[in-house]
């Protein structure tokens, strides 16, 4: 089995339903790695136009999760999605830094959420997938081993489910 085609054919096999609660489940373990690093590294950044220091909202990945698995429920995500606006935007002018698996669980979090309240043609299941699981493999040093072995993991857990 290689470390991302099989999975990927079995996410997308799934039902819409069933592969957002998948994707959860991988997102969880992302909401981990960003938790572990935020809440002792307290983010922030320097806009690169005004100068201003903005605090990142350490809980909006939990925030953004929580409504994803609540879904159902029709939560109000007006705020949350302003709310990422700044810290994603920041992220891609280069004034947010993070270390790269951190990055990947905040992208993956974000994108699981725009995935089911904001879909559109550039977000797929596989994004989401790919990002939550390098956000638990350190990709510079997995000679796939640790990748297939996360998304095994991530699998029978999404399965079990």
């Amino acid at each position: 089995m290689d470390d991302t085609g099989t999975y990927g054919e079995r996410l997308l096999a799934l039902d819409e339903e069933s592969r957002v609660d998948a994707l959860v489940v991988a997102c969880e373990r992302a909401l981990v790695a960003w938790m572990m690093y935020a809440v002792q590294k307290k983010p922030r950044y320097v806009d690169g136009v005004v100068g201003l220091t903005h605090v990142v909202d350490v809980d909006l990945p939990t925030r953004a999760l929580d409504e994803v698995r609540d879904r159902h429920d029709l939560p109000v995500v007006a705020p949350t999605i302003l709310a990422w606006v700044e810290p994603i935007v920041a992220l891609q002018d280069g004034d947010f830094q993070l270390p790269k698996r951190v990055e990947y669980a905040f992208y993956a979090i974000y994108n699981l959420h725009r995935l089911v309240f904001e879909p559109s043609d550039a977000l797929t299941p596989f994004l989401v997938l790919s990002q939550a699981i390098s956000a638990v493999v350190d990709g510079e040093d997995d000679d796939g081993a640790r990748t297939e072995a996360a998304l095994a993991s991530w699998w029978a857990a999404a399965s079990s489910r």
